[in-house]
């Protein structure tokens, strides 16, 4: 989490960590002392946000106003100009603008950023394993549960690291625990029965010559998705194959790491970690003769050919055996 420390009656929190957004905003519903009044940006014109903040509450109590979803507010030149010509010291109102995406540049917001503070709740990288554990917990502490050894690791194996989805299982697991320690087999207890898995972690798990993975993965995605689950899972084999085979042509020439990276589109370290190792598994010749191989299943699983799934199966073997 980062974020700038001026002070000012104006907030910017963004970011694609939704749940740490809703908490903020909560968090904010629940002081007392001013009226809140939440908005959604969504349709919302700038000329009618500021026509809002330049009406005063009947009340007479100080505003805040929550405009969620900030970033869909329609441009206005006059809201931007109210922003950067308000007082500072006026406690009478402030404005807090919540934007679910990763970045803003959006003329009205960097206003308030520059007057104020903006906050940023980012879902961290697939490899911060340390930085989800520390979320998840966190998450445990907020609601009262403590949990044992192993635990995290295991709801991130069983869920994914969704946060909104693993806080929920964590509300479950404090009212089973009750008090106690939320241990391994507690998690056991509610795993559902249909296990997420999506179709790019099929592709990841063959090209990682993991057949077993890969088929009760592949079988995750049938049951969830059902006999659709073809197409997604043809389309994520053609995604990954494309860089496998453009990174290990690169790599067998001597080009570094940040050069693959810089071609692939790809943040160096997410390169090295995930698309490298896959890419040193596959020679140039098996990596063309299985792209063949996925053309033509690309092919048949758009169209009304028999047997899909098995088809899909094939492909997946001959690439993770």
């Amino acid at each position: 989490m980062a974020e700038q420390t001026q002070s000012g009656p104006f907030r910017v929190f963004f970011g694609d960590e939704d749940l740490l957004l809703d908490q903020a905003v909560e968090n904010l519903r629940k002081r007392t002392g001013r009226e809140i009044l939440l908005l959604d940006g969504d349709g919302l014109h700038g000329d009618d946000l500021l026509s809002i903040c330049e009406t005063r509450s009947l009340s007479g109590a100080n505003r805040s106003i929550i405009v969620d979803n900030a970033q869909k507010v329609r441009h206005s030149d006059e809201l931007v100009t109210f922003i950067k010509e308000r007082d500072g010291s006026d406690p009478s109102l402030a404005i807090v603008a919540v934007v679910r995406h990763k970045r803003f540049t959006v003329s009205w917001l960097k206003a308030m950023e520059d007057r104020g503070k903006s906050v940023k709740y980012a879902k961290p990288k697939p490899w911060e394993v340390t930085a989800q554990h520390r979320r998840i917990l966190k998450q445990a502490k907020r609601l009262g549960v403590e949990l044992g050894d192993g635990v995290p690791e295991l709801l991130i194996k069983v869920l994914g690291y969704d946060l909104r989805m693993i806080a929920n299982e964590l509300r479950k697991l404090s009212y089973l625990v009750d008090g106690g320690v939320a241990e391994k087999k507690h998690v056991a207890q509610l795993a559902p029965h249909v296990l997420p898995a999506e179709p790019y972690e099929v592709a990841e798990a063959a090209f990682a010559k993991d057949p077993k993975r890969a088929l009760t993965l592949l079988g995750f995605v049938y049951r969830n998705l059902g006999e659709g689950a073809a197409v997604p899972i043809s389309y994520s084999l053609m995604r990954l194959m494309e860089k496998v085979i453009l990174a290990r042509q690169m790599s067998d020439i001597g080009d570094e790491n940040k050069t693959i990276a810089m071609r692939l589109g790809m943040h160096e370290y997410a390169c090295q970690m995930n698309i490298l190792p896959l890419a040193r598994r596959h020679s140039v010749g098996r990596l063309r003769a299985h792209m063949r191989t996925l053309c033509r299943l690309d092919s048949l699983v758009k169209g009304p050919a028999r047997s899909k799934r098995t088809r899909v199966e094939l492909a997946l073997l001959s690439i993770a055996t």
